[in-house]
């Protein structure tokens, strides 16, 4: 893993292994503009960390079986891509939000899913829209600027 101007990258290696892939795969997907890349010399190549949602998206997802499980991968931060999307440790999201677990877990239409090791994890932009409506309620004067 290095970081570049505040971006992770992954290399080649780390890359396949996350994905499960071969080198050879991974030079058709480039080759092929399916994954971003930034290429330092001839042979070698860096990939934005968040760009590996992209490709689970497109290259992975919609080849998936019934029973099949579906490729996670885990950002530096113990976050997840999952299915495109970034999801947030449950404990980083009670304190975020300033409340227990317990709370956390009754909050409706909230997408969460249960990582591989038990832990639950949830969508960032439903977290992010919680927290925007929570300060909007606290201070309902305050004007709060949606992205």
């Amino acid at each position: 893993m290095r970081k570049l101007y505040g971006i992770n990258y992954l290399e080649t290696q780390e890359v396949c292994s996350k994905l499960s892939i071969s080198q050879s795969t991974l030079k058709r997907w480039r080759d092929e503009n399916k994954i971003k890349f930034v290429k330092l010399s001839e042979r070698i190549f860096l990939y934005p960390e968040t760009g590996l949602a992209t490709i689970l998206n497109e290259a992975m997802i919609p080849t998936m079986q019934k029973g099949e499980s579906m490729a996670i991968v885990e950002m530096n931060d113990g976050n997840i891509i999952f299915n495109g999307e970034v999801f947030i440790k449950e404990l980083n999201v009670a304190t975020k939000l300033g409340i227990t677990l317990e709370s956390l877990h009754r909050i409706p239409n909230a997408r969460n899913i249960i990582g591989p090791t038990g832990q639950r994890f949830y969508n960032k932009r439903d977290i992010d829209r919680i927290f925007v409506e929570g300060k909007a309620k606290k201070d309902p004067n305050k004007k709060v600027l949606k992205g």
